[in-house]
């Protein structure tokens, strides 16, 4: 019986983390609210710096609730529930000598902080373990997306590209009409070469006969076997 009973335990654990989590976002929602509400007309300073302080605090606090680590980089205290707790209750403290509207500042500020000081005393450990599992998350989201964003690195492809390479290759030394194909490009290539590269009024041509290549001389009439020299 305890141990069946032990996963609803821990299920019954993480839907009311989960619930605590919503409840800090929207908290800290509307205590960025309240901050710019405080910044309109022509505010005290201290209600000033105080405004400024809630906005802030809480667009941290809604980084902290959706695990966006990098953001919390250096507020490294955010990422545990005594830290977040302590930190709401901080935030509460500060709406002390406001006008009436305190009073939500404060019950927006403490609620979540008094949940976040009851997890950290009772099931901290869920809390790092739900870090641990979104991270995982991620970082299986970010390696099923590294095949997409560059092919080179899917090793499927590679090989694939490889066998078909190599097939091609065979294909074509044992196909004769490629092969011939070749053979013509490549004497083609080397004759236009050659040519390039004999004296002025120079040309090869080919007896008719023997289909043997002679040099002929355009201007001189001056037929020659051997390959004429500058």
């Amino acid at each position: 019986m305890a141990d069946d009973s032990a996963p609803e335990a821990g299920g019954c654990e993480k839907k009311i983390f989960i619930a605590v989590r919503i409840i800090g976002a929207c908290c800290a929602v509307s205590l960025i609210v309240i901050g710019a509400l405080g910044l309109v007309g022509a505010p005290k300073i201290r209600q000033l710096v105080d405004s400024v302080f809630f906005i802030m605090f809480g667009t941290l606090f809604i980084a902290a609730e959706v695990r966006f680590g990098m953001f919390l980089h250096y507020f490294s205290f955010l990422k545990t529930p005594l830290g977040l707790g302590v930190a709401y209750i901080f935030v509460g403290l500060r709406a002390f000598g406001w006008p009436w509207w305190r009073y939500i500042v404060m019950i927006l500020a403490f609620t979540p902080g008094a949940f976040y000081l009851i997890l950290a005393c009772t099931c901290s450990k869920l809390y790092q373990r739900d870090q641990k599992d979104t991270a995982a998350v991620d970082e299986k989201k970010n390696q099923l997306q590294d095949p997409l964003l560059d092919p080179a690195n899917d090793p499927n492809l590679s090989s694939a590209a490889a066998s078909i390479g190599a097939e091609f290759g065979k294909q074509a030394v044992s196909n004769p009409a490629i092969r011939d194909a070749a053979i013509s490009a490549a004497s083609a290539a080397v004759t236009a070469a050659v040519k390039e590269a004999l004296p002025p009024n120079w040309e090869t041509r080919t007896d008719e006969g023997s289909g043997s290549t002679y040099f002929y001389n355009s201007r001189t009439g001056e037929m020659s076997w051997d390959r004429p020299s500058g």
